[in-house]
């Protein structure tokens, strides 16, 4: 007879679109045979029962998938009547193992009735835990959760640490399946606490490697796909991992080097993992390698019908072993490989049994990502209106799921590779008219609608609103203000402009060098100080700005553009409305502010105003510490980074502050150098300020935001690196922050949502508008530019305009032939807003005087002349 069953843990693949968690915790049974009890049906032929299951189970961990299977399927027809909760328990797991799940849950139900009726905790444990393994590859992720979480509690009473935390791990998968990435994180967290108390036991090393991919899944899930590169690699530095998490995690690798655009080396990493499969068997985790492969050569080398060779075996595959979630994948990407290859009726087929199945199993991610393929199907198929009406359908679902599921944390990315179906939705809207026509007013307003669903949304949660129609967004503008809002894409360029009382649509071609353009115009211009022999700004100018500027209505004095793609990094002020040398300059014409969307606009214009002056600060201002020798001992990050990026003290910044200051109300507070810590910038919360001015440096990561950063003092619990992080944890009520630094109008670009900058960041704390830079700033030029923008603004002038008449009173000094002194600054937020009441400029005010009096000396002199005119002679 075979050794009674030892407590075995395993793992399992969780096949999903975009991520690919892992399932914890096959722990097939306690190291016990129970005994019939009286009255129970005596299994036929325990001990050879028992030997059949315990080879087939080693033979599985061997990898010996088929020897396994003849063994399974030699002992199955003794099971049914099987009165021994170890031997049910046993064959739910090896069910499990080969993709039989239908069996796993009726053996695993049948077990866990038994171990009730004989009182066996244990076995109610592990059969729980087998029923949940169970419902979830059938597609019932809630049945499977309540097991997960009922397992837990019994292993909990048990004090089973181990095997509670790997129920706590697949109880995360379950949330990750909804969607639900904050739940998710917190359960992984969860288990890491637990297996960092037990870290000298034997089953925590399997363990935290298992919850390390499944937090990755989720940062891949959510865009941060760099950061689970990260984690992934440092699993596989492990030379003691077992064969199955590696192949795992293998495969969760190369899907990130697709998505990073390196698919030839997802490849080679696909083939390792298919090498290892091949000892050891695990068919869902081959139908899910399957998947990922047939994906890669879809999408990245265009190689359709090797693609759909692969993914017909795999639905195959998942279809034998009832895997209703990787089933629903296989067929979506079927629908997409028919659909490059003309095969419609097939890709209808394909699109309609997913939409069926997602459907069926309430699967919501399978459900919008099958209607999205069902409908480029009717498209293709020439039926526009069903389209239309399944990509709308798709939308909803897809938004309930960011709104209801993803934490606001992890909201930001989640819509970045979802963008083309937001502009297939408009594309089609724009295309439902009459051949040669133009898009009627409802279709331009309803394209605007969609579009704006899918434009800076993390922020319209930050500011609590939501996207706006295009007749509030008109409602909420002034006459003379235009937006310019381009939707950059491959099949075109698409710009709405809209006026209070008006909206028109402006269609060009794509423009497929308009990243280099802009890429290569800024160099020209951060080199050599001006554009005249800039081929790439010529470009620009004649391409994009040219037909904007021809379909301006007349009457126009401010723009607000809502940049996409690379114009976010450009400053469209300096520019010229034409190629000639003699054109004017923009800021010449217009004002000039940006915004993340329109509907981030009209929730910033009905944010409730400041505190009118006087009850708080008119000023809060920080200038840079001064970066001495005691900082470059490389003891704090504030240390290493003054070393690594070579920054140096910032000389006029306090005369900045100094001379701006002088033009505001005095009831200002500056903390200088040493004293301007992120403590007194948290302060500003409870005493107030209308304006905050930082004169300091600033660090910008284009790849990872968080690492971006303000530099301000050390203090006794912070290094003085002010993070993006740090600055959303804030809620500042004011009218306008002014970041005096290098590029803080730049950050990590993500489509859709904008760029991940601290002039965003500050938006969401509650700033009207802010100023920043688009580039390096100089601590030379930077005292004279702000004590000019800040004259005009203590005149009364919003914002924008303030920024405008500073831009050209700079036009007429002698340096500013040179674009880098003035034409970085630009107005991100609502720039409209004034701060104080208008005066006249203070060389009126002579004249003014002057009048006065000459005035005054006019009328006593007539009434002197009239007196003696009236005295007899």
């Amino acid at each position: 007879m075979a050794p009674t069953l030892l407590k075995m843990t395993g793992i399992t693949l969780f096949i999903f679109f975009g991520a690919q968690p892992l399932c914890s915790s096959r722990v097939v049974a306690a190291s016990r045979i129970q005994e019939p009890q009286p009255g129970a049906q005596k299994p036929i032929d325990a001990d050879e029962l028992i030997d059949l299951l315990s080879e087939s189970y080693q033979r599985i961990l061997l990898g010996e998938v088929g020897e396994a299977r003849k063994r399974y399927e030699e002992a199955k027809p003794h099971l049914h009547d099987s009165a021994l909760v170890d031997v049910l328990v046993y064959a739910a797991a090896i069910a499990e193992r080969l993709g039989q799940y239908e069996e796993c849950v009726e053996f695993a139900s049948k077990g866990l009735a038994l171990a009730k009726a004989t009182h066996d905790a244990e076995g109610e444990a592990v059969c729980l835990n087998n029923l949940g393994l169970g419902y979830r590859y059938l597609g019932k992720i809630e049945e499977a959760l309540i097991h997960y979480n009922q397992a837990r509690e019994k292993n909990e009473g048990l004090g089973h640490t181990d095997r509670a935390a790997q129920n706590i791990t697949n109880s995360g998968l379950i949330h990750f399946l909804n969607g639900d990435f904050d739940k998710a994180l917190a359960l992984y967290g969860e288990t890491k606490e637990i297996i960092s108390t037990h870290q000298n036991e034997g089953w925590t090393r399997e363990q935290h490697h298992i919850t390390s991919s499944n937090i990755a899944a989720v940062f891949e899930r959510v865009g941060e796909t760099r950061e689970a590169q990260k984690i992934y690699r440092t699993i596989l530095e492990d030379q003691e991992l077992s064969l199955s998490l590696r192949a795992n995690v293998l495969t969760n690798l190369g899907r990130v080097h697709r998505d990073l655009d390196d698919p030839h080396f997802a490849l080679d990493l696909f083939e390792q993992a298919a090498a290892i499969f091949a000892q050891i068997g695990e068919p869902g985790s081959v139908a899910n390698l399957l998947l990922t492969h047939g994906r890669t050569l879809c999408d990245n080398l265009n190689r359709h019908s090797d693609a759909q060779a692969l993914l017909r075996k795999a639905l195959a595959l998942s279809r034998e072993i009832s895997d209703k979630t990787e089933e629903i994948f296989d067929l979506y990407y079927l629908a997409r490989c028919c659909l490059h290859t003309h095969e419609l009726e097939a890709a209808k087929t394909y699109a309609k049994d997913a939409v069926q199945l997602a459907t069926k199993t309430d699967y919501r991610e399978g459900l919008w990502l099958s209607l999205f393929a069902k409908a480029q199907v009717d498209e293709k198929l020439g039926d526009p209106e069903q389209a239309l009406l399944n990509y709308k359908a798709c939308l909803s679902h897809l938004e309930e799921v960011r709104q209801e599921n993803v934490a606001k944390a992890y909201r930001a990315g989640f819509l970045e590779d979802k963008q083309h179906i937001y502009a297939a939705a408009v594309r089609l809207i724009l295309a439902g008219n009459p051949s040669g026509t133009k898009p009627s007013e409802n279709q331009i307003a309803e394209a605007f609608e969609v579009a704006e669903r899918a434009r800076a949304r993390s922020l319209l949660d930050r500011l609590q609103a939501q996207p706006a129609t295009l007749q509030t967004v008109q409602d909420n503008l002034s006459p003379g203000e235009l937006i310019v809002d381009p939707i950059l894409g491959p099949l075109g360029t698409t710009i709405f402009l809209i006026t209070h009382q008006s909206s028109s649509l402006l269609r060009l071609p794509p423009l497929p060098d308009l990243e280099k353009w802009v890429q290569n115009g800024r160099r020209d211009i951060w080199e050599t100080g001006n554009d005249h022999s800039s081929p790439a700004i010529q470009n620009i100018t004649r391409h994009l700005l040219q037909p904007i500027f021809g379909a301006i209505p007349p009457g126009i004095t401010d723009l607000i553009l809502i940049p996409d793609l690379s114009l976010s990094t450009l400053s469209f002020a300096p520019l010229r409305i034409g190629n000639a040398t003699n054109s004017p300059r923009i800021v010449e014409r217009y004002g000039v502010s940006y915004a993340p969307s329109s509907s981030c606009l009209v929730a910033l214009r009905r944010k409730a105003p400041p505190p009118p002056p006087g009850s708080s600060l008119e000023l809060t201002a920080f200038t840079a510490p001064l970066l001495s020798n005691r900082f470059r001992k490389d003891t704090t990050l504030l240390d290493r980074l003054v070393t690594r990026l070579s920054l140096k003290p910032l000389k006029n910044a306090d005369k900045e502050v100094t001379r701006l200051a002088k033009h505001l109300p005095p009831n200002h507070r500056v903390f200088s150098r040493e004293e301007a810590g992120f403590s007194r910038l948290k302060g500003i919360q409870s005493v107030g300020s209308r304006i905050i001015h930082f004169a300091t440096h600033s660090v910008i990561d284009s790849t990872y935001p968080d690492q971006s950063a303000l530099i301000l003092a050390p203090e006794e619990n912070n290094d003085g690196v002010v993070r993006l992080t740090d600055v959303l944890g804030l809620q500042l009520n004011v009218s306008l922050v002014t970041l005096s630094t290098c590029e803080s109008a730049r950050g990590k670009f993500i489509r859709g949502e904008g760029v991940q900058s601290f002039a965003r960041a500050f938006l969401s704390t509650g700033a009207h508008s802010v100023v920043s830079s688009l580039w390096p700033v100089s601590d030379d030029h930077s005292p004279v530019f702000m004590d000019t923008f800040y004259y005009h603004l203590s005149r009364g002038n919003s914002t924008a305009q303030a920024l405008r008449e500073a831009q050209l009173d700079l036009l007429d000094h002698p340096i500013a032939k040179d674009l880098r002194f003035w034409s970085s600054y630009i107005v991100v937020g609502d720039g409209s807003h004034a701060l104080y009441e208008k005066k006249l400029p203070h060389y009126i005010r002579p004249f003014l005087w002057a009048t006065g009096i000459g005035l005054l000396a006019f009328f006593i002199t007539s009434i002197a002349v009239r007196k003696r005119r009236a005295e007899p002679c």
